[in-house]
């Protein structure tokens, strides 16, 4: 749910659902069932770390790269992410990578709201 209002803007599924899962798949599954590929989960070590190829503004063939790192303290949860180009997405990066950190605030703010209930 903390990724819809990204994709939602992209008019791909507004009311789509966001999967991550521990077999790989990183998708968006639309109301209808259709799915899209968003890219693929690398590792999965709950609770603290996933990492991603993330293809969905960049195509399967030109994916980024991200670490979503998470660090228990007296006061919650520290999540930190480290999203980076790959070689086949370098020359993509700097025309990207605005929309990534406004990408990133809404993820982030999501995941708060989702944690306060």
């Amino acid at each position: 749910d903390a990724w819809r209002p990204i994709l939602g803007r992209r008019k791909r599924a507004p009311d789509g659902v966001i999967r991550l899962e521990a077999s790989g798949a990183f998708l968006l599954r639309a109301r209808d069932g259709a799915e899209t590929t968003l890219g693929t989960v690398l590792t999965w070590r709950a609770p603290e770390m996933i990492a991603l190829d993330i293809a969905y503004d960049t195509g399967v063939d030109h994916p980024t790269h991200a670490e979503i790192l998470f660090t228990p303290d007296e006061a919650g949860t520290w999540v930190t992410i480290e999203h980076r180009a790959k070689p086949a997405s370098e020359h993509l990066w700097d025309d990207r990578v605005a929309a990534y950190a406004v990408a990133w605030d809404l993820v982030l703010h999501n995941l708060l709201q989702a944690a306060r209930g």
